[in-house]
């Protein structure tokens, strides 16, 4: 795509050259009821240019920035994700952890036919935890220790 801007701008440098060699001579113009004497032809077409890309580039400024922000908040929201997934699999890290020494527990209980109390002690969170996330919010009851 590079090589394409630089093939058109060389086109565009080449075709102004050869207008601007073409057409040496100043014009008179006539603005709105005001003479301008002794304008370069070259000028006619450069300064309308000019004003158009100027035009241009501000007019696209607007959509720029939309999707400038549109991408930091889907930024965002894919590092909430991704903080998310981790913890989701750290908890299941856990649980297999837990769930294989709950195993070897019973079957260690079972061979000798002696009961086997597992404690463990764990901070456990309110009874209501509320969860804040960008759009809405969610209570989620947890159950508690008996």
């Amino acid at each position: 795509m590079a090589l394409l801007w630089i093939v058109l701008g060389a086109a565009l440098v080449v075709a102004t050259a050869i207008f601007h060699s073409m057409n040496p001579l100043a014009v008179n113009l006539n603005l709105f009821g005001y003479p301008i004497f002794g304008v370069p032809l070259w000028m006619l077409v450069a300064i309308p240019a000019a004003v158009g890309l100027a035009l241009g580039l501000l007019l696209s400024l607007p959509d720029q920035l939309r999707a400038a922000w549109r991408n930091r908040r889907l930024t965002g929201i894919l590092r909430d994700r991704d903080r998310d997934i981790a913890a989701l699999r750290q908890r299941g890290i856990d649980l297999e952890r837990d769930l294989a020494a709950a195993r070897a527990a019973y079957t260690a209980a079972e061979a000798t036919q002696t009961p086997v109390v597992i404690e463990e002690t764990r901070t456990v969170p309110a009874a209501d935890t509320i969860t804040k996330t960008r759009t809405e919010e969610t209570r989620t009851a947890l159950p508690r220790a008996a």
